[in-house]
């Protein structure tokens, strides 16, 4: 991880300065959308509302549209599914396990997606 630039901040800030020609790789890991009411942890990031959301996707379809490798993950959910549906954009359903559930008998896989640029 020597020649590896890790920033945390802003993803449209971030995402502004990646380019295909220096190499760049995107991994977005946003709060997921929320698949059941009780299933919403956002207090880490604050607010990231529906609107961040699409906002990221867009920013998503844009890092495809100039073939900078890309990779995120979220719920996955009608939402989601709709959010990343763009011919520039692979989606994969995947397994997780999750081992924190207030209820013990909830803990285990659940799915989620993976979107990616075609450039991964």
């Amino acid at each position: 991880m020597r020649s590896v630039e890790l920033i945390c901040g802003d993803f449209r800030a971030v995402l502004e300065a990646c380019s295909p020609g220096k190499r760049d790789f995107v991994y977005l890991d946003p709060p997921y959308v929320p698949i059941s009411p009780t299933a919403s942890f956002t207090a880490y990031a604050g607010v990231f509302d529906m609107d961040d959301q699409r906002r990221l996707a867009q920013q998503l379809c844009e890092l495809a549209e100039a073939q900078v490798p890309a990779v995120l993950s979220n719920s996955y959910c009608r939402t989601t599914l709709t959010l990343y549906r763009h011919d520039g954009l692979l989606r994969q359903r995947v397994q997780a396990r999750r081992a924190i559930n207030s209820i013990a008998t909830r803990r285990g896989s659940i799915p989620e997606i993976l979107v990616r640029t075609a450039a991964v």
